[in-house]
């Protein structure tokens, strides 16, 4: 079985939810992207932006688990395959280390606002994560800008 790494920034975050939908999924860290900045097309996305940062959790997925996630995410119909080798830092190691992850990026469509339902799944997944919420209302004043 082979196994790699996908990094969540939106609802994925929620690990309770996360365990919902690829039960042989494992939170084992955390990354900051630099130079990218959470989004909200409806759906939460991510996208290069100078200067912004963005949070992300660090699982470590099953073959399995990527096919409920491309189920989950509509891919490729709304969201495509991303990759990159990212600074990572894993629970089990007293250091980052750079490893290759998998994450998804929306096509691009106009800002939108998400539904209050989906925006409390991401901000428990941000609890859950211990992350600041700094980028989450920026994303969200981006939208009512």
């Amino acid at each position: 079985m082979q196994t790699s790494y996908y990094l969540a920034y939106g609802s994925n975050l929620n690990r309770a939810k996360m365990a919902k939908r690829c039960p042989d999924a494992q939170a084992v860290g955390w990354a900051k992207l630099t130079n990218w900045q959470l989004c909200f097309r409806y759906w939460a996305d991510i996208e290069p932006a100078p200067g912004q940062q963005v949070y992300a959790g660090i699982y470590r997925i099953t073959e399995r688990c990527e096919q409920a996630l491309d189920g989950y995410e509509e891919f490729p119909q709304v969201y495509d395959k991303c990759f990159l080798t990212i600074p990572v830092f894993l629970e089990q190691q007293p250091y980052k280390q750079a490893l290759p992850v998998m994450f998804y990026r929306m096509h691009p469509t106009a800002y939108q606002a998400p539904s209050v339902d989906y925006l409390q799944e991401i901000k428990q997944g941000f609890l859950d994560f211990l992350f600041p919420t700094t980028p989450l209302n920026r994303a969200l004043a981006q939208v009512f800008s």
